[in-house]
C-alpha cells in the first residue's frame, strides 16, 4: 500500500460519525453545516484534511483563561474557522456584534449595540447591557451582570453574580470574583476577592 493511499485510508477513519445533540442540531440548522464525531488521537491537520473547517473551543474559565486562549492558539494555526453560538433562549439584540467563537448561554441577554470578541463567553442568565465591549476571551459566569458601557479587557474573568457599574473599565487579565459589586475602573491583572466592592 502506498504512503498517498495509507493517508487516504486514514482520513476516512477520522470522521466517525454525524453529531446528534441539541447543540449540533442547533449549528447545522443556523449555519447549513452537520457536525461530526471526530477519533480522539485525530491530530488538527488531518481534521482540516478530512473537510472541518470549523471549530467550537469547549474549555471554559477553570479559573484562569489561559488553558482557553490556548486551545483557541493552536485552532488559530491549524487554519479553523468559528462559528458563534447563541442558544435559542438568549436574547441578542439585532445591533450586537459577536465575534468568531463567541458562546451565548440559556437565558443570558445581550443589550443594543454591545461587542463581543472572539472567543468570548456569556453564560447562564448572565446580563451584558447596551453598550458594553468585551474584548478577546471574556468569560462572563452565570449571572454576571454589566450595568452599559462597560469595557472589559483580553481574558477577563467574571464570576458569578458579579455587578459592574455603568461606564467602568475593567482590565485585561483581571479576575473578578464571586458576588463582587465594582463601582470603578479596575487595572489590568488585579485580582478583586469574592464578595469585595471595589474599589474597597
Amino acid at each position: 500500500m502506498s504512503a498517498n493511499t495509507a493517508n487516504q485510508n486514514r482520513l476516512y477513519q477520522v470522521i466517525l460519525a454525524p453529531q446528534v445533540t441539541e447543540k449540533a442540531t442547533r449549528i447545522a440548522d443556523k449555519h447549513q453545516q452537520i457536525a461530526f464525531k471526530v477519533r480522539t488521537d485525530a491530530t488538527k491537520p488531518e481534521v482540516k484534511a478530512a473537510g472541518c473547517r470549523f471549530a467550537v473551543n469547549a474549555v471554559g474559565g477553570i479559573g484562569a483563561m489561559s488553558s482557553r486562549i490556548q486551545v483557541f492558539e493552536k485552532l488559530d494555526q491549524a487554519g479553523f474557522s468559528y462559528p458563534s453560538l447563541v442558544h435559542p433562549s438568549a436574547v441578542v439584540e439585532p445591533s450586537v456584534k459577536p465575534g468568531p467563537g463567541a458562546q451565548i448561554f440559556p437565558h443570558a441577554y445581550v443589550g443594543s449595540s454591545a461587542s463581543l470578541g472572539q472567543g468570548c463567553i456569556v453564560n447562564t442568565g448572565a446580563i451584558v447591557s447596551h453598550d458594553c465591549v468585551l474584548a478577546d476571551y471574556v468569560n462572563l459566569a452565570p449571572g454576571a451582570i454589566l450595568a452599559g458601557s462597560v469595557r472589559v479587557g483580553k481574558g477577563t474573568l467574571i464570576g458569578m453574580g458579579v455587578t459592574i457599574n455603568l461606564n467602568v473599565r475593567v482590565g485585561a487579565g483581571a479576575r473578578i470574583g464571586n458576588g463582587a459589586t465594582v463601582k470603578a475602573d479596575v487595572p489590568d491583572g488585579v485580582i478583586v476577592r469574592a464578595g469585595a466592592i471595589w474599589p474597597q
